[in-house]
């Protein structure tokens, strides 16, 4: 419990830190921001800094604001063009050939 509500906090400076570079300040925030910084951090970061939004919005510190645990950075998928080169015929053993630009 305790090395959680450390993490906690250590997020709640990190936000706070991140708005400061960019010359805003926790009233001033907006979803968009919030939305920005989520995207920046991992999911573990985002869980963590959930609890200091509600407090800071319970407070009138801030707007209420939405973070989803779940958003954030994810590579999309290559499509199956992509992955093989362009070519449909590829193998995985020889999708290197098959790479546009690369020696046959």
């Amino acid at each position: 419990m305790r090395r959680y509500a450390g993490e906690e906090i250590s997020q709640a400076a990190d936000l706070l830190e991140w708005l400061a570079a960019r010359g805003r300040a926790l009233a001033d925030c907006g979803q968009a921001d919030v939305d920005i910084w989520a995207v920046e951090h991992s999911v573990s970061d985002r869980v963590n800094v959930q609890a200091f939004l509600q407090w800071s919005a319970a407070n009138r510190l801030s707007p209420r604001f939405e973070l989803s645990a779940a958003q954030g950075p994810r590579a999309a998928a290559l499509p199956e063009r992509d992955r093989t080169g362009g070519s449909a015929s590829c193998s995985p053993t020889i999708a290197l050939s098959c790479v546009p630009g690369s020696p046959r």
